[in-house]
C-alpha cells in the first residue's frame, strides 16, 4: 500500500489523509477549550489575524488543549527608548496620540506657544494613545515629560476618555512636570504626578 503525505512547513510530514479542522481567521489565541469537541486535532492550525501570531496544536484533549505559538507576521518596532515632540499652540487644544507617545522609556512633550493667558493641554483619549503606540500591552508604562517653554501662560493638564490623574497637573512657565503614564489596560490608563523642575 502506497503512503501519502503532505509537507506542512509549520509541522513537518503529516499523513495526507489526516482531516483537521483550523481556523485561519481568528481574532483571539487559542484557548484549552479549543479543543477535539470542536473538532482540533495535534496539528491544527490557528491564526490569529489581529494579533498576528500562528499556532499548532499539540494536544487536542477535551478541556486541556495544549497549543504553541509558531511564529507569525510581525510589524516593525522602532528601537526608540526616549521620543520629543513638540507644540507651538498658543492657545487650549488637544493632543494627538502620537505628541504622547513615540518612546518606550520616556516622551518629552514640549510646549512651546505663547498662550495670553492660563491654557489647556488636553490628553488624547486612551486608545488614541493605544492606536499610536508600538505593539502596546496593559502594564506598559513610560515617563512623560510636559515642557512649558512659552515666555508666558500656565498650563494645565487635563484628561480625556479612559485616563486616571493623580497628582499636580499645572506646568508653569520656564518649568517640567513628569508623569508616569500607565496603561491599566488597552481603553484606560493612569497619568501619575511623579515630580517637576526648571526647564533647561
Amino acid at each position: 500500500m502506497t503512503k501519502f503525505t503532505i509537507w506542512d512547513p509549520a509541522i513537518g510530514e503529516r499523513p495526507a489523509n489526516l482531516a483537521l479542522t483550523n481556523n485561519f481567521a481568528a481574532t483571539t489565541n487559542p484557548g484549552a477549550s479549543n479543543d477535539s469537541t470542536q473538532g482540533y486535532q495535534t496539528g491544527s492550525t490557528w491564526i490569529n489575524t489581529v494579533g498576528k501570531a500562528v499556532f499548532i496544536c499539540l494536544s487536542a484533549t477535551a478541556g486541556a488543549a495544549s497549543w504553541t505559538e509558531t511564529g507569525g507576521q510581525s510589524e516593525p518596532i522602532a528601537d526608540v527608548s526616549v521620543a520629543y515632540n513638540a507644540s507651538a499652540s498658543a492657545v487650549s487644544f488637544t493632543a494627538s496620540g502620537a505628541q504622547v507617545s513615540g518612546g518606550s522609556a520616556m516622551v518629552v512633550l514640549d510646549l512651546t506657544g505663547n498662550p495670553a493667558g492660563a491654557a489647556n493641554v488636553t490628553l488624547p483619549t486612551v486608545a488614541a494613545l493605544v492606536a499610536a503606540m508600538q505593539n502596546p500591552v496593559p502594564g506598559d508604562s513610560f515617563l512623560l515629560r510636559i515642557k512649558n517653554s512659552a515666555n508666558s501662560g500656565t498650563w494645565t493638564v487635563v484628561t480625556d476618555t479612559g485616563w486616571t490623574l493623580t497628582g499636580t497637573v499645572t506646568v508653569a512657565t520656564a518649568t517640567f512636570r513628569d508623569f508616569v503614564v500607565t496603561l491599566t489596560s488597552l481603553t484606560a490608563a493612569v497619568l501619575q504626578n511623579v515630580g517637576a523642575g526648571d526647564s533647561p
